[in-house]
């Protein structure tokens, strides 16, 4: 007899004379089995998720070849988008633009917001229509009184489209602190 018929016979004798040992390979055997197969559900499952994915991408296709084209839409748009852009303030540089921000916020909460602190979170180039703009954040800290608040929101209408809130965070219970991140729109001076 070989050395590894030994082990083996060895093996399947302490196996079959202790019947703990044989539950436990049993659990073991049982969870490997599920664990199996829930890796191959989860395949599955991405799968068909991936599938359905493309069906509405090609059913967005479809939907888009059967609409008709038009070109009078298309020109209107254009004029409307370009009429916006012309509409926002206008820049020689980035760092004018920062500038500028920084002083159109500060002359407009200017008795609004109390012991204001103004920090420049950064700016972003956005090239849209062969134009380039920047947007430039800026944070705003201080006390906002609620008798304000409603001067406050009329800075931002709609039309005022170059500036816009970012988020706001105000508490009128805990001494009227506000934090405020106000986006503003510039485009490139030709």
């Amino acid at each position: 007899m070989s050395k590894g018929e030994i082990i083996k016979n060895k093996l399947i004798e302490e196996v079959s004379n202790q019947p703990r040992l044989q539950w436990l390979l049993l659990v073991v055997v049982i969870i490997l089995l599920i664990s199996v197969t829930k890796s191959y559900f989860d395949l599955v499952y991405n799968e068909r998720e991936n599938t359905q994915s493309e069906v509405r991408i090609h059913e967005k296709l479809l939907d888009v070849q059967s609409t008709d084209f038009s070109e009078s839409t298309l020109t209107n748009n254009k004029e409307l988008a370009y009429s916006l852009l012309n509409k926002l303030p206008s820049a020689s540089s980035n760092s004018t633009a920062e500038a500028s921000a920084l002083a159109t916020l500060e002359a407009d909460l200017q008795g609004i917001i109390e012991r204001s602190r103004f920090n420049l979170l950064g700016s972003e180039e956005i090239i849209v229509a062969n134009e380039k703009l920047w947007s430039i954040r800026i944070e705003v800290n201080g006390r906002l009184p609620p008798k304000q608040l409603i001067k406050f929101f009329t800075l931002f209408e709609t039309e005022k489209s170059n500036k816009r809130i970012a988020s706001i965070q105000y508490s009128p219970t805990t001494a009227n602190t506000a934090v405020i991140a106000v986006d503003f729109l510039y485009r490139e001076r030709k």
